[in-house]
Parts: structure tokens; sequence; C-alpha cells
């Protein structure tokens, strides 16, 4: 996947900052966390949506190589019945 680029990056004076000025002295989770999660949450949306795409492709071809099995098989009987046909 992609890399995440903000749509409004943080000033680069915020982006220098030592991480003990970022980091919350209780619980020590970053104060920038929150933009990086939602990022996140947007790439795991898109993985979904991508992932429902090829679920749906992976049930579309098998029932596709059933039709292709069934009319292979129709077209060889077909064959067959024209050969007998010409040698009448």
């Amino acid at each position: 996947m992609d890399r995440f680029i903000p749509e409004h990056p943080l000033p680069q004076e915020i982006q220098e900052m030592p991480k003990d000025d970022t980091v919350c002295q209780f619980c020590g989770v970053s104060y920038l966390i929150h933009s990086e999660m939602k990022a996140l949450e947007e790439r795991v949306k898109e993985a979904e949506r991508k992932m429902e795409y090829y679920i749906g492709s992976v049930e579309r071809e098998g029932k596709l190589k059933v039709k292709v099995a069934s009319m292979e098989e129709e077209s060889d009987k077909l064959s067959r019945a024209l050969q007998a046909s010409e040698e009448r």
C-alpha cells in the first residue's frame, strides 16, 4: 500500500521536536497519534473494500469455470453430432 501523506502535514518545527516534547508524560502516548490512527483507519477501510472485491471475484471465477466446463462439454457434443451427421 502507499504510504500515507497527510493533507495538512505538521509544521516542520513540530516534526523535528524531540519525542519527550510530543509524548504524554503520564501514559507515554504521542499527542500526535490521533492523525496517525486516522490514517491507519482509512488504510484499513480501503483494504477491506479491496478484499470484498476480490472475494467477489473468486466467487465469480468459480461460477465462470463451471459455465466454461459446461460449454466445453456442449461444444464437444455438438462437434461429435456434426461429425456423425457428415459421415452419413
